[in-house]
């Protein structure tokens, strides 16, 4: 019976420091850095991006589409369109698109 006992706690033990491992690394996920996003972009389907610089749209690039899941982190940066030529200069599509 007490062998029976220790067994469960070993597994027990396993299995909690296995949650405890992954809880870690799902918390550590870190945003893409994403030099590269310009306008014109669709951003997605899924994915974490980070803009590392201001952008400023216009008519030949048209704006950003960020769609299905894929989420932008302006990362205190600015993204500005000609008002005159864009109804919206981001554009958020699809399911659980996040800016």
């Amino acid at each position: 019976m007490q062998e029976n006992l220790w067994k469960n706690r070993s597994a027990g033990r396993a299995v909690a420091t296995l949650l405890g491992v992954l809880g870690l690394a799902l918390s550590s996920v870190t945003p893409t850095q994403a030099h590269d996003i310009t306008c014109g972009d669709i951003l997605g389907p899924g994915g974490i991006l980070q803009l590392e610089h201001d952008l400023t749209c216009n008519l030949f690039s048209g704006g950003i589409t960020i769609r299905d899941g894929a989420v932008l982190d302006l990362n205190g940066h600015r993204v500005t369109c000609d008002r005159s030529i864009f109804e919206r200069c981001i554009v958020l599509t699809g399911k659980h698109a996040q800016l």
